[in-house]
């Protein structure tokens, strides 16, 4: 469990030279509360000799005196220590957002928000805690016995071994305990994220849940991890109190040694009365800081729990910058170009076969084909979501792996089929594309993705403060926020994914038309079930098992009579399609 303890200091690298600072004021502060207890023991040993009232009024003044102090060096102490432990873990949790940010895609297979909830949350705040509360606890657990017993052997040598020894006996049996808790609190950090994931889950389908009469269901997975979370728990309770029921025994039965010793210094009469007395008053302060240790000490597995899953965090593999970064292409429109592209969201699992696309300037790109044929991992492959095991995406020519991420990120904006809207107004979702933009540009981009409307309607319009993901405007209302944020974004490249999914015939047609205008200055690439609506772009391919079958415009794929023309049709028909009763096949008699 030291182990703990250097790992966490190790992250504290950059403010360790303060922690030192407060941890030995705190330690000097400790050591002043001997001084009321040394003060009385250097009178009761000189009892033999003869007290004065001057005596008396000394100690007492350097007792006055060293609570003064004792409380400056706390109160410095303390001070510098919390502000600086939560400093220190809003550094770390800082540092976990940004590796987080340029964490490579493959991070997050197998990961989910809960778990980056609890890392962030719990885990941050744990390290707070430990540098501000226990840590110090620690420190003081050790300076101030060392010092008494120190103090101890100087009056009665022999009074000191049955205090060290108990000392000596008490520690391994507290760390066989902390030992035999350590794999429960792995396990339970595991359940922890697990829970934090289920609740997540639980509260953002709520709708879904009710709707559906799911409650039992999924509160029952919700109440599994939580019941796990408890036996883990109740597992570490019931191993490690043995342990520290022990140590408290073998602490407190200090005192008790100590008693044993000065009964046979007197048998043996080896030593004076007012000495073995001095060593009885020290005592008193020697073993109740080792208790208090160990107390703090409980908190060392959950500590290594937590510096566990920070440290795996943050290695995991990032996105590196390249060394010589090339310079980004300029302009309003650009050839995008993927060639023999092999990708997927788990290694060893393309999605993507040798995928070969070419989108050339100011021009509007369709995808199209059957559900899981690898449509949507083409546009997440072309805006980094994804790594890309081999092949290339160049933009003018240049691979955007050669650029900087934060120059690639901006030559695209993207509306994916998971909508994803910002809390905060409807004003600051619609610039979080390029907070640069004024309030003009994001009117217009409202207009344009015809939501304005919608907007000023609302009794604070662009002002309105939006819930989480959204909540508080319809689908289609969030999709056109969402378009509204994309056509707001400089970018030369825009990727559509089903934008016009939850829109209404109205909105899809008005929408169709703002889209149109974006194709003058913008390289469009659109992935969409509705045939009808991209069957005006430049050019169609049609995509089947991460592979191009066809390509070429809506007029000539149906000339060709292949994939394209077979799909449309199929699509055609089931836009008549309607729902009727079946009659009855009995007669009215």
């Amino acid at each position: 469990m030291i182990a703990a303890v250097g790992r966490l200091w190790r992250l504290c690298a950059p403010e360790r030279a303060r922690l030192v600072r407060g941890y030995v004021l705190g330690g000097l502060a400790s050591l002043l509360r001997l001084v009321p207890a040394l003060t009385a023991a250097v009178l009761v040993a000189r009892l033999d000799d003869g007290l004065t009232g001057a005596d008396a009024a000394l100690a007492a003044g350097i007792c006055g005196l060293s609570l003064v102090l004792r409380y400056t060096l706390a109160r410095v102490a303390n001070g510098d220590l919390w502000v600086l432990a939560y400093h220190i873990s809003g550094r770390i949790r800082h540092e976990i957002l940004d590796h987080t940010r340029r964490a490579s895609p493959t991070t997050w297979t197998g990961r989910g928000s809960g778990e980056a909830l609890t890392v962030l949350a719990f885990d941050g705040g744990k390290i707070a805690g430990f540098l501000s509360w226990e840590m110090p606890t620690l420190v003081n657990g050790i300076v101030l016995p060392v010092a008494t017993v120190i103090a101890i052997a100087w009056f009665e040598p022999a009074l000191a071994v049955p205090a060290v020894a108990t000392v000596v006996i008490a520690l391994p049996v507290l760390r066989f305990g902390l030992r035999r808790v350590e794999q429960v609190y792995d396990d339970r950090r595991r359940l922890q994220g697990d829970a934090s994931e289920r609740m997540l889950e639980y509260v953002r389908g709520i709708d879904v849940i009710r709707a559906h009469e799911l409650a039992g269901a999924r509160q029952a997975r919700f109440r599994e991890a939580l019941n796990g979370i408890r036996d883990a728990d109740v597992a570490s309770v019931e191993r490690l109190t043995p342990a520290y029921s022990a140590f408290q025994a073998l602490v407190d039965a200090g005192y008790a040694a100590v008693l044993a010793g000065v009964g046979l210094l007197v048998a043996g009469g080896s030593s004076g009365s007012g000495d073995l007395i001095a060593g009885l008053i020290l005592t008193t302060t020697l073993f109740r800081p080792q208790l208090d240790m160990g107390a703090r000490a409980l908190h060392l597995p959950e500590l290594a729990a937590s510096l566990s899953r920070i440290e795996a965090w943050l290695a995991t593999p990032t996105i590196d910058e390249p060394d010589e970064p090339a310079r980004p292409p300029s302009g309003s429109g650009v050839d995008v170009g993927l060639h023999r592209v092999v990708a997927g969201y788990e290694p060893g699992v393309p999605v993507l076969h040798g995928f070969d696309l070419a989108a050339p300037a100011r021009s509007v790109t369709a995808i199209v084909g059957p559900s899981g044929a690898g449509k949507s991992t083409v546009l997440r492959a072309i805006a980094g979501l994804i790594p890309i095991e081999s092949g290339s995406i160049t933009v003018d020519g240049v691979p955007i792996d050669a650029m900087l991420r934060a120059d690639s990120a901006a030559l695209v904006t993207a509306v994916m089929q998971e909508v994803g809207v910002l809390q905060g107004s409807i004003g600051e979702a619609i610039a979080a594309g390029d907070p640069s933009v004024d309030g003009n540009a994001v009117e217009r981009a409202a207009r344009a993705a015809r939501i304005h409307d919608r907007i000023v309607a609302l009794p604070d319009g662009y002002q309105t403060e939006l819930g989480e993901d959204g909540s508080g405007l319809s689908g289609g209302e969030r999709q056109r926020i969402a378009i509204a944020r994309a056509i707001a974004k400089p970018a030369p490249i825009v990727l559509l994914d089903e934008a016009t999914s939850a829109l209404d015939p109205t909105s899809e047609r008005l929408l169709r038309e703002a889209l149109a205008n974006l194709t003058t200055e913008r390289t469009v690439i659109v992935v969409a079930h509705r045939l009808e609506t991209i069957r005006h772009a430049d050019r169609i391919v049609f995509v089947d098992d991460g592979r191009i079958v066809e390509s070429g415009s809506h007029e000539e794929l149906l000339a060709t009579g292949g994939a394209y023309a077979g799909f449309w049709a199929t699509r055609q028909r089931a836009a008549g399609w309607t729902l009727q009763q079946e009659p009855s096949t009995s007669t009215a008699g």
